[in-house]
């Protein structure tokens, strides 16, 4: 069984974590963010994933960043990987393993044969 995904609380956390750094003093005299936004939630897909939280930051400067926080897809033999290089390797979740594997042309062909088998049946 998955665990929870935390990006929100995650992107919170980093939000308070940057606020302290503008109103306290660090390790320079003057705090170079300016202003930090809401964490947003966007980017995210509630159905497919991923759960990304996103921070929009500007420096003193005028400079803006982009801090974002992202689950990622645990794939066998490769790693953690983002959803987008998950879709490049044409990965599905193996519930036997309790994780995503690479999609082999064996698999993809049992796949087919089985779709065809139920729809023979309807």
């Amino acid at each position: 069984m998955r665990p929870g995904v935390f990006c929100d609380y995650i992107a919170r956390e980093i939000k308070d974590a940057l606020n302290q750094v503008t109103t306290e003093s660090s390790l320079v005299d003057t705090p170079l963010l300016k202003e930090i936004s809401p964490v947003s939630a966007s980017e995210s897909n509630y159905a497919t994933g991923p759960l990304t939280k996103t921070l929009y930051v500007e420096d003193v400067f005028g400079t803006k960043y982009k801090i974002s926080i992202e689950d990622l897809k645990h794939v066998q033999n490769v790693g953690w990987v983002t959803y987008d290089k998950a879709k490049e390797l044409d990965v599905h979740y193996d519930r036997d393993l309790e994780c995503y594997v690479i999609s082999t042309p064996e698999y993809k062909e049992r796949i087919k044969k089985e779709r065809q088998a139920l729809r023979g049946r309807m």
